[in-house]
């Protein structure tokens, strides 16, 4: 488009240092736009009959492509290019950033201390002239001709939060934990406008030039000021993961609250039992001593939930799975996601997703994906990338590694569910059992990390491969591989070859490898392997 132009300018910046039990973060982000918008918009040329003449026969630009004859009752057409010829113009520039500094204090293994501030400045400028000869002016009075406006929209905010967090197994039965925390935050905005008419001439462009305000008009200026305020503590108590009690306390003060009631207190308190933890239940026993028929039930319950996930409502007769499941993800995708972050190229998100599913459990690459999906901002893709791990649609986990931009260029994605692998109704992914089974073992370890200071990452090394390296911190506690089948020679070699090289690489000596029946222990390079069904180390958890 003619007078159509769009520059930006992105750039990120993270600092990480961690000295003894400090650790120290900060996050800048920074942005500016020039944008120089059409004073014509494409519609007005579209919606022009092409049989109507653009040009005089001089070769000029008349104001009219067609002017009724007098005593028709119809209404003249206004020329584009003559609206597009004149001394209009439509900019806006804007800058801003976003600084985000994170302290934490490790002091010991059971006590943390996170604060954290942050600071968001946004200026922006908007401007917008039309020459008095444009046609939309022609019923006009002369002072009441062109029109100049002017916006300025200037934003800060500024938040900050200090958190405690407690978390202590006592004699292996007794679990304790606790957070508290105080958070604040305060939102100054400012916009500044005005119009300005009545210009003389199409070169006479300043405000200064002008003879007025609009009829009717005058500056405008608002202020908003928005101050926020919690203090909140929040405490659980497990007995031997089976008796569950939480309490939760907030305190909240805002400036939106009434003048007469300025914080408000809310608080909850629950109790819970977790009765699969219960000796009675199937759960832990012994499968040798199981009678055939609770042996068939163990069975047949894991060939549900490997087969169709872990939705209670695709266990029953009266949901189409694929139907089921691609209206979940749907709703999702439009729902949570869309309305949220106000996304208008819904179509590449929904490309993303079902692509990520169907080749999950998959390493991302960015630049592979952006050719494939069609996306070209590497920041879109990112952003889309980040949606769709807050919504639960996919988890994913970092590459093990000492190098912080290692780990955050090479992740590695998962559905959160297997149902959401091959129950769409546009799945393609096939049925790969060792997929299938390498989720279900991720799946399993997220939820017992759940309440711990646990991280899960995958080994990938010249020559091999671990899917799971579980730490605590600088220690790695246990090294998983997944198989579905080692019966294969070549097969077995592959696995045992990763999960060593996965222990030697972290100094680990914990190393499991998750097959669907097969069980023994392998000795290797002085390696001790345990090879486990999985059905067995799901139950026994």
């Amino acid at each position: 488009m003619k007078d159509s132009d769009r520059q930006t300018l992105e750039g990120n910046v993270d600092l990480i240092y961690r000295t003894g039990k400090f650790q120290f973060s900060n996050k800048l982000s920074i942005n500016w736009l020039d944008v120089t918008n059409p004073t014509v918009s494409f519609a007005e040329y579209a919606h022009a009959n092409p049989y109507y003449r653009k040009y005089n026969r001089d070769g000029g630009i008349d104001k009219y492509l067609y002017y009724p004859e007098e005593g028709v009752d119809d209404y003249p057409v206004a020329n584009p290019l003559w609206n597009a010829h004149l001394n209009n113009w439509d900019t806006a520039t804007g800058f801003g950033f976003t600084n985000n500094f994170i302290l934490e204090w490790f002091v010991t293994k059971d006590l943390r201390l996170r604060a954290k501030f942050g600071l968001t400045k946004q200026d922006d400028d908007e401007q917008m002239r039309l020459s008095p000869l444009h046609s939309q002016f022609d019923d006009a009075g002369e002072t009441e001709k062109g029109l100049y406006a002017h916006t300025q929209i200037k934003e800060l905010v500024y938040e900050g939060d200090v958190a405690v967090t407690f978390g202590k197994l006592i004699a292996k039965k007794h679990m304790v934990n606790a957070v508290g925390g105080f958070n604040f935050s305060n939102n100054h905005r400012q916009v500044y406008g005005y119009s300005a008419t009545g210009f003389t001439d199409d070169q006479f462009d300043a405000p200064s030039f002008a003879n007025g305000y609009p009829v009717g008009d005058s500056p405008d200026y608002s202020e908003n000021l928005k101050r926020a305020a919690s203090f909140y503590i929040n405490g659980g108590y497990a007995y031997a993961e089976r008796y569950l009690l939480d309490f939760n306390y907030r305190l909240d003060g805002a400036s939106m609250f009434g003048t007469g009631n300025r914080f408000r207190n809310t608080w909850s308190a629950g109790l819970g039992w977790n009765i699969h933890k219960e000796a009675f239940v199937i759960k832990g026993l012994d499968y040798t001593r199981l009678t055939t028929k609770n042996k068939g039930l163990i069975s047949k319950a894991y060939e549900e939930y490997f087969r169709q996930g872990g939705f209670p409502e695709l266990l029953s007769n009266e949901e189409n799975p694929k139907e089921y499941i691609s209206t979940l993800i749907d709703n999702i995708i439009t729902q949570d996601i869309q309305k949220r972050y106000k996304i208008r190229h819904i179509d590449a998100l929904k490309r993303l997703a079902h692509h990520i599913l169907n080749e999950t459990p998959t390493i991302i690459v960015k630049d592979t994906l952006q050719d494939t999906i069609g996306i070209k901002s590497e920041r879109t893709l990112s952003n889309y990338l980040m949606y769709l791990n807050q919504t639960y649609l996919v988890s994913t986990i970092s590459k093990y590694s000492f190098k912080s931009r290692e780990r955050a260029r090479s992740e590695k994605s998962y559905a959160i569910d297997v149902a959401f692998m091959d129950k769409r109704k546009n799945a393609f992914s096939g049925e790969n059992l060792g997929w299938r089974l390498e989720t279900m073992v991720y799946l399993e370890l997220l939820r017992r990390k759940a309440g711990t200071e646990y991280d899960i990452y995958y080994y990938q090394g010249r020559n091999a491969e671990a899917d799971f390296v579980v730490c605590d911190g600088n220690k790695t506690l246990a090294i998983y591989q997944v198989s579905y089948d080692i019966s294969n020679e070549k097969t077995r070699k592959r696995e045992i070859k990763g999960c060593i090289a996965g222990a030697k690489a972290t100094q680990c000596n914990n190393l499991f490898l998750i097959t669907d029946h097969e069980s023994e222990t392998i000795k290797e390079e002085g390696y001790t392997i345990q090879v486990i069904p999985v059905w067995e180390w799901l139950t026994n958890s």
